[in-house]
């Protein structure tokens, strides 16, 4: 922020920038000594001629001054309009109270002291940030300094909008665009419930020599956005609007003068290795190139969400040891706390408990969820440096569809494949996606796949028949919408490019166009006998009590069982042995199997019924 003048006081300072004239200049004296000296505020009761009204009115200062205008006019000048004087009390203009507000107050006062502005106001200065240094394509940067050399010449106009997602970069290159020019910048999160808010931030930009940028949400109406732009116009100030893509034509409506449209592109995987490289602290050298690399292909964020995982990572590094390394694995987990922060209620983050090698699959299948993987991790060097992003414009992400009975593993192979990429893993609840109103599965739909992309995390459609379930013949309106939001998700699929996965039992009944467009596809069988020794195996932790003469093979010879089910078979025995006070034994693994068998209703021959009876 520009420094003030050490040869210019403050008031001085301040009734130059406000263009202050006598009754407002003797408004400002009169409202600072009443909050200086407590006899100035019994000089202003006297002249009120009321002993509770200690501050100085609006008639009491033109009186004082003997000027020629009235209340109205003096509503109208640069001190009120701006929020360098608040008025309060009620009746009529000219007996309203003049008060100073408690940043300018204290600025007046002491000379240098800055207090802290209403939420929603901050001032941002970085003079070391020129736009060279942004990462934006050439054509933007160009634009961006045709604007900067305008404004350093004193040419106000025309405003610039800078449009993209939150967390897209719009406030850096409104700071660099001002640092070019020698300014600063006052950011203001504008709310048409607060319109107050609108005149305290000019006053900060007008007193730090400073660019104003208003943030609009998503939601503004036209006649908010008509409001906001008529009064932007009334102060002689440098204005830039940071946008949602949504509001760029119905700000152009209601706009006088045709403003510099900045579109903010997401970032693709070089670009947010650059910007890594770039945030990165001196004491997270030892980040090689691979590892920032491996961030930037595996987390598909904005840059602020990159700036937020860094400090994130740097917050958690401060409680650990003195001399603890900010290294790969710290900045990985703030990525994925960030991640989690960014879905919402429609999906539920499932646990990752599971390693590759307690996946138990044909070695055909284990080949095809490695090269799964492989399609994830070296997504950038295949799609921009080898430039078959040229050749495949849509469908760059992962899509994947497992298929099998129950229990089979598919879930569990999501989780290990989620937990090797180092990724999040989500379930899709169905229930709160699907809706009867028209519409709103297509919002849900949207909403989940963009705050998938935006956390980086990989969508697991568990039961995916019921949404992904084949298009019909057109009798009704209903068969229509239902194609419509087939339709819808297909394209969705195809545009993501992030990992998605589906898993079902009935694969007969989807939508063949899902299934040209997975790139990978995996039946999930029930395990042979060594597969099936391999799971009993595994599903019996070092930690527990077992008899050491267990003849697990016999058990996978003789009961051809997936995987959940052997799962559920050994944690019945596990309890029936704790409650016996004894270590698991064949016999609490049988009576669990025989269990497990009875409760799905599964027909045995006589040798299994006769073996299982014994226990």
């Amino acid at each position: 922020i520009l420094p003030p003048d050490p040869q210019e006081t403050p008031l001085r300072r301040a009734k130059r920038l406000f263009q202050l004239e006598s009754p407002e200049w003797n408004a400002l004296l009169f409202a600072l000594a009443v909050e200086i000296d407590s006899r100035f505020a019994r000089l202003a009761a006297f002249l009120n001629d009321h002993i509770a009204r200690t501050r100085p009115t609006i008639g009491l200062c033109l009186v004082i001054s003997k000027a020629a205008s009235n209340a109205v006019e003096f509503s109208q000048r640069p001190a009120l309009r701006f929020g360098l004087l608040q008025t309060e009390g009620e009746g009529p203009l000219s007996g309203l109270a003049l008060r100073l507000p408690h940043e300018m107050l204290g600025r007046l006062a002491s000379g240098a002291a800055e207090f802290p502005l209403p939420t929603g106001i901050r001032l941002r200065c970085d003079p070391t940030l020129q736009l060279e240094n942004l990462i934006v394509d050439s054509v933007q940067r160009v634009t961006l300094g045709a604007w900067s050399s305008r404004l350093r010449r004193g040419r106000l106009e025309p405003p610039l909008l800078l449009v993209g997602p939150e967390g897209g970069g719009r406030g850096t290159a409104a700071v660099a665009a001002a640092a070019s020019a020698g300014y600063g910048l006052v950011e203001l999160c504008w709310s048409a419930e607060r319109p107050q808010l609108l005149r305290v931030a000019a006053r900060e930009a007008l007193w730090h020599r400073a660019v104003l940028l208003v943030r609009v949400g998503e939601g503004a109406s036209r006649e908010d956005l008509a409001g906001l732009w008529s009064e932007l116009f009334l102060w002689n100030l440098p204005v830039a609007l940071a946008l949602p893509p949504s509001l760029v034509e119905l700000v152009r409506s209601v706009s006088s003068v045709e403003p510099v449209v900045i579109q903010l592109e997401p970032l693709d995987s070089a670009q947010r290795q650059m910007l890594w490289q770039r945030l990165l602290p001196p004491e997270a050298a030892q980040l090689n190139g691979s590892e920032r690399e491996d961030l930037a292909a595996r987390y598909d964020f904005l840059p602020g969400q990159i700036a937020r995982a860094l400090r994130s990572a740097q917050a958690q590094r401060s409680l650990a040891e003195e001399g603890t390394p900010l290294d790969f694995e710290a900045l990985a987990c703030a990525c994925r706390a960030i991640g989690r922060g960014g879905m919402g209620p429609i999906a539920q983050r499932l646990s990752q408990p599971y390693r590759r090698e307690d996946l138990v699959l044909p070695t055909d299948r284990e080949e095809e969820l490695d090269l799964a993987r492989s399609w994830m991790k070296h997504r950038r060097r295949v799609f921009e440096e080898w430039g078959f992003g040229r050749r495949i414009a849509q469908g760059q992400g992962l899509t994947a569809l497992f298929s099998g009975d129950p229990g089979t593993g598919k879930t569990m192979a999501a989780q290990v494949m989620a937990r090797d990429l180092g990724q999040e893993l989500y379930r899709v609840d169905l229930s709160r996606v699907m809706s009867k109103y028209i519409g709103e599965t297509e919002k849900n739909l949207s909403r989940l796949f963009d705050d998938a992309r935006a956390s980086g995390a990989i969508l697991f459609f568990d039961e995916a028949d019921a949404l992904f379930g084949k298009r019909s013949e057109v009798k009704d309106a209903h068969d229509r919408y239902a194609n419509l939001e087939i339709g819808y998700l297909l394209q969705r699929m195809e545009e993501h490019v992030g990992t998605t996965i589906l898993a079902t039992n009935r694969m007969r009944d989807l939508d063949e166009a899902f299934t040209r467009r997975f790139h990978f596809i995996l039946d999930f069988p029930l395990p042979s006998p060594p597969e099936r020794r391999r799971i009993w195996a595994g599903m019996l932790p070092p930690e527990a009590l077992k008899d050491q003469e267990i003849d697990l093979e016999q058990l996978a010879e003789n009961y051809e069982i997936s995987g959940g089910e052997i799962r559920n078979s050994v944690i019945i025995a596990a309890f029936m042995a704790a409650s016996e006070g004894v270590p698991i034994s064949l016999r609490h693994l049988r009576r669990g199997l025989r269990r497990e068998l009875l409760k799905v209703g599964r027909v045995l021959d006589s040798h299994q019924r006769r073996e299982l009876e014994q226990c």
